[in-house]
C-alpha cells in the first residue's frame, strides 16, 4: 500500500468521524456504554486474579452439569500473632518451615 493510499484512507476516516456525531448519536453512546463496561469487566478480571477459586460440590436440584465456584481470599482469616503457624495444616507453618529450610536466596 503506498503513501497515497494511507494518507487518502486516512482522510476518508477522518471525514467519517467528523459525521458520526451529526447523524448517529445514538451509537456514539452504545459505543461508549460498551467501553465502560470492557473497562468494567477487565477491573473484575484483575481483581479475580488476586483471590483463589475453589471449586464446589453441586447444589441438590439444580439441573445444570455446572459446578459452583466460591472465590476464596487468601488474606481473609489471618491468625493473631501467638496462634500462627500452630495448627498442623496452617499455610503460615508450612510458609516458615520453608524459609527456614529451604533455599535462603529462593525464598
Amino acid at each position: 500500500m503506498s503513501s497515497a493510499s494511507t494518507a487518502a484512507a486516512s482522510s476518508n476516516l477522518s471525514l467519517y468521524l467528523q459525521k458520526i456525531p451529526k447523524q448517529q448519536p445514538l451509537k456514539i453512546a452504545q459505543i461508549q456504554q460498551l467501553k465502560k463496561e470492557q473497562q468494567n469487566i477487565t477491573n473484575l478480571i484483575s481483581s479475580i486474579q488476586s483471590l483463589t477459586i475453589q471449586k464446589q460440590a453441586k447444589v441438590l436440584g439444580e439441573e445444570s452439569s455446572v459446578g459452583i465456584l466460591q472465590v476464596m481470599n487468601r488474606s481473609a482469616r489471618n491468625p493473631k500473632r501467638a496462634n500462627r503457624g500452630k495448627r498442623a495444616v496452617c499455610r503460615q507453618a508450612r510458609r516458615a518451615k520453608r524459609r527456614r529450610w529451604g533455599n535462603h536466596r529462593r525464598n
